[in-house]
């Protein structure tokens, strides 16, 4: 649904979501596809802030997502694991404060 170049995790990349694949994971369905969609930016926001490796067994950094997965997003209950979020709040906060410079 996405592929994310560049990335080092550590200095961040750039991330592609392609909304044909979206499309065909719902089976023709417009309910849900904006739900979809969102994820597949959030998870593509995880592969660039998350150091290596971010893919987890369970949660929106799984690296595939099946039929169970694609029922929970639309319920809209995955969610990154509480270490996962605050890494990635951490890792945005340090990249927002004002430089010295300023």
């Amino acid at each position: 649904m996405g592929t994310t170049l560049g990335v080092t995790h550590q200095m961040g990349g750039t991330a592609f979501v392609y909304v044909e694949p979206i499309s065909g994971a719902m089976h023709g369905r417009s309910e849900g596809f904006a739900s979809l969609l969102a994820y597949t930016v959030a998870h593509k926001r995880g592969d660039i802030l998350l150091p290596y490796p971010a893919h987890t067994e369970a949660g929106i950094m799984r690296p595939a997502w099946d039929e169970h997965d694609l029922a929970s997003i639309s319920h809209g209950s995955v969610r990154f694991m509480p270490m996962q979020a605050a890494l990635m709040r951490a890792k945005i906060a340090a990249g927002c404060q004002p430089s010295a410079s300023w």
